[in-house]
Parts: C-alpha cells; sequence; structure tokens
C-alpha cells in the first residue's frame, strides 16, 4: 500500500507522515498496529531518523488499535463547552475568519452567517440537557458547518434582503434536512431540528433590532456588519450565562 511505503521512506529521511480518517480503513487498522507495535524495537539511526514522526487522525471507534493508543501522544478535538465559546471557536474557522472569504458577502451573507454559527452551537449545546435536549444525541460538528458556510455564501451571493426567501427556503432544506438533518434519525428530533433552523433563515433575521429567540439580551448588532465587530459582540456583549430559552426550553430545563 501507499502507505507503507511513505512510512518507510520517512523512517528512513526523517520526514513526517500523516495517514487521516482512519476509521474508514478498519482492514488496515491490524497492519498500522503491527507497523507502531515495531517502533517499540531499539533501531539503529539508519532503520529509524530521529526527527521521523507519524500522525494519525481518526473518529472514536472501537476498532482503533488500543496499543497506538497507548504508547502515543493523543489530541482531541471538541467542541467548547457553552454558547459563547463555542460561537467564537465557529466564527474563527476557516473560512469564516478569512478576509477575502468574509468581505465577498453581503450584509445579508454576513447576518445569515452569524445565524449559521449561532444555530450550530445551539444544536450542540442542547446535547447538556440530555433528553429534554434531543431524544438521540447526535455528532453534529464542524464538517457539518463548513459545508453550510459553503453553501450560505453560494446561495447568497447578490441576493437583496427583500428577495432573499427564495434563498432561505433552499438554505433550510440543506442545512436543516441534509447537512445537519441526515444525523438526525428521531422524527421528533428532525422536526425540532426545522423549527430551529426557521429562526435563523428567515425573513426575521435581516429585521432591525432582530433578537434572538426574542430575548433582549441577545439583540443581533445592525449597524455594523464586519468581522471584527462581531467578533467583538461574541467576546463582549453576549451573556456568559444563556436562559433556557435560549434553547426552546422551559427555564426549570436547568434543574
Amino acid at each position: 500500500p501507499v502507505a507503507l511505503s511513505y512510512i518507510e521512506e520517512a523512517k528512513k529521511n526523517g520526514s513526517w507522515v500523516i495517514l487521516q480518517n482512519c476509521h474508514l480503513a478498519p482492514s488496515f487498522m491490524p497492519t498500522l498496529e503491527k507497523i507502531c507495535d515495531s517502533f517499540q524495537v531499539k533501531q539503529s539511526k539508519d532503520q529509524m531518523h530521529p526527527s521521523f514522526r507519524l500522525w494519525l487522525t481518526s473518529y472514536a471507534v472501537d476498532f482503533f488499535p488500543v496499543l497506538v493508543l497507548q504508547n502515543g501522544i493523543k489530541l482531541t478535538n471538541e467542541p467548547a463547552l457553552g454558547t459563547k465559546p463555542n460561537m467564537l471557536g465557529s466564527f474563527m474557522m476557516h473560512p469564516v475568519s478569512d478576509p477575502s472569504f468574509y468581505n465577498s458577502g453581503s450584509k445579508l451573507f454576513k447576518r445569515a452567517l452569524l445565524g449559521l454559527c449561532f444555530f450550530h452551537s445551539l444544536i450542540q449545546e442542547r446535547r447538556s440537557f440530555g433528553p429534554l435536549g434531543w431524544n438521540i444525541s447526535y455528532d453534529f460538528n464542524q464538517s457539518d458547518l463548513y459545508i453550510s458556510v459553503r453553501q450560505l455564501s453560494s446561495l447568497l451571493q447578490g441576493v437583496t434582503p427583500d428577495k432573499a426567501s427564495n434563498a432561505f427556503k433552499s438554505l433550510r432544506y440543506l442545512i436543516g434536512e441534509c447537512n445537519y438533518g441526515g444525523r438526525v434519525t428521531d422524527d421528533k428530533d428532525r422536526r425540532l431540528l426545522q423549527a430551529m433552523i426557521g429562526e435563523f433563515f428567515s425573513n426575521e433575521i435581516v429585521r432591525p433590532s432582530y433578537c434572538v429567540n426574542g430575548i433582549p439580551e441577545f439583540a443581533v448588532p445592525d449597524d455594523n456588519f464586519t468581522y471584527e465587530v462581531y467578533k467583538s459582540y461574541i467576546i463582549q456583549d453576549l451573556p456568559d450565562v444563556q436562559p433556557a430559552a435560549l434553547f426552546g426550553l422551559h427555564e426549570n430545563a436547568y434543574m
């Protein structure tokens, strides 16, 4: 296999190798385990260069070799806890933080982009409420957000607020039924997801003095749409503690 040849070559010349998405190759995992096990045997510099490194990326799966986990340095990338840190993380990801990408969009796009980051944060944080949040816990992640951002940019290109209804309808389907909705298996959860995305992809979001779920503390700035203003809004203006109503829940949900 190509992966084996890259590893053998890197061992000799001191290069770094990364094998991505190991969870997609379960049949290769026994071979990978043997390769990593061989690293434990003392080898000469001709056999293994001191600068050689092997990087692996994978979802958490039960067939990933335990020996590799035990003998390797582990890094995890998990969503931030809390709506505010989650929002900030989403807003600072690529391509949202890329000035050429962000500034190429209209005011409508920038407003909807902030709404998408809100939506992504809220559906993740609902998991903290257990079965009150979702009947089934779903693994919504950054890849869902990434493709949604790209679709948002494409569909809202050149669209004015007074003609945004059809674009919003398409986005509700693509994002709510395909990107995020493709993970949802419970029919009640699917209805909930559609209700939540409808809050952010409708003509309401372009209305002056728009407040998320009608909560005054979550009023969205509408006098300036620059990246720095929205970033500052997330860091300084969003409350550190979120009311249950922000998630569409009763205040007793925190009990």
